[in-house]
């Protein structure tokens, strides 16, 4: 893969390195230092740069988180799809690395580094009884399937909601947490958007 002038990669995504290598060391405070350097408020509005998802600062971060935890979750927004979204778990960075070369041009991909929806079972009377005890009332939440229907999610802010969409679920894993605060890059937090073939990237509309 060949880097161009200004510093982007052409796709597709870089395969993972040697295992007994190591992972590629990278410091939460380079992280963050990185991200705020180069690309200040991300998301903030249409004129501001923007990383790409094949930019091998990006790759790092994520192969980095994965080598030191056992999962993240991904929210991935298509452009121009009518608001579509979804959310994805991902043990390795070879999977998420996969996953990425498969998205179209323009699509949003944010990351977090810190655990998300705590709250894993198969939803019966008791697992629904822990999740209202868990969330506050009136706090936006997510319930994201964890097997099968093509990672199925909903979401809503009150205690109603969730009961009721959780009553739907009976009998199916789930993970539920708080919505994962996905507006802004922090440490914890990062965000790119595919590029197209020739390396370019154009902010899609979500």
């Amino acid at each position: 893969m060949e880097a161009k002038p200004d510093g982007r990669w052409t796709r597709p995504i870089p395969p993972a390195p040697d295992p007994e290598a190591g992972p590629r060391k990278v410091a939460r405070s380079q992280i963050s230092r990185y991200v705020q350097k180069q690309f200040p408020a991300a998301r903030a509005g249409t004129n501001d740069r923007m990383m790409s998802a094949t930019d091998s600062a990006f790759l790092g971060v994520l192969e980095n988180w994965l080598r030191s935890r056992p999962e993240i979750l991904v929210l991935i927004q298509y452009s121009r799809a009518a608001g579509k979204k979804e959310f994805e778990f991902f043990f390795s960075y070879e999977s998420l690395a996969g996953r990425l070369n498969q998205l179209p041009p323009s699509t949003s991909v944010v990351a977090f580094r810190e655990a998300q929806l705590p709250l894993r079972g198969v939803v019966d009377a008791d697992f629904i009884s822990t999740c209202l005890n868990a969330l506050p009332e009136d706090s936006e939440f997510l319930v994201l399937e964890t097997r099968g229907r093509d990672a199925h999610w909903v979401a809503g802010e009150t205690h109603a909601e969730l009961r009721n969409e959780l009553q739907d679920l009976t009998g199916r894993p789930v993970a539920v947490g708080p919505y994962p605060p996905w507006l802004a890059d922090t440490t914890d937090v990062i965000s790119a958007v595919v590029p197209d073939e020739d390396g370019v990237v154009t902010r899609g509309i979500y």
